[in-house]
């Protein structure tokens, strides 16, 4: 059991068990308590970004205010779900198709295949940077660790490094 739990619901007893007599103005005694461990509803949340129009009095001319930088198309997903769908695909290995009809079974929200492969997509082309250093730094290490599997040396398995 946890002390603080996110929620409480108290249920209150309204007449006696014994002779019917009402209990309603009569204080409590004490609680025996039980906690229900759950996840809460989850679903898609849509923001909707507005960019102000304002006419200038003075002069006429029309001004916009700027919408955020990651707020680019007038519909698109949010970094998130994003990440979720390639966590999903790459690190659960859960084929297109079926990432697909879990978002549906789950949120209520149809993703398209495409909008997956394109999520892996972007975080490859944002990870990118980040594997080529990793690979420069144990390419410049003066020791390198492997596992017992052994490596490969000219085309084959040598289990002796």
């Amino acid at each position: 059991m946890v002390d603080n739990p996110d929620h409480t619901i108290i249920h209150r007893v309204s007449r006696c068990n014994k002779c019917g007599s009402s209990l309603e103005e009569t204080q409590a005694t004490g609680y025996e308590r039980r906690q229900v461990f759950d996840l809460p509803p989850i679903k898609v949340e849509t923001t909707e970004h507005q960019a102000e129009k304002k006419l200038c009095p003075r002069c006429g001319c029309l001004n916009k205010a700027s919408f955020p930088e990651e707020v680019q198309q007038p519909v698109q997903y949010g970094p998130r779900l994003k990440a979720i769908t390639v966590y999903l695909s790459q690190y659960q290995l859960l084929p297109y198709e079926r990432g697909s009809e879990l978002f549906a079974d789950l949120f209520g929200h149809q993703l398209s295949q495409a909008t997956l492969v394109n999520a892996n997509r972007t975080a490859y082309e944002i990870l990118e940077p980040v594997e080529k250093e990793i690979k420069r730094q144990v390419v410049d290490s003066h020791v390198v660790h492997f596992n017992e599997a052994g490596m490969g040396v000219n085309g084959k398995r040598d289990c002796s490094m």
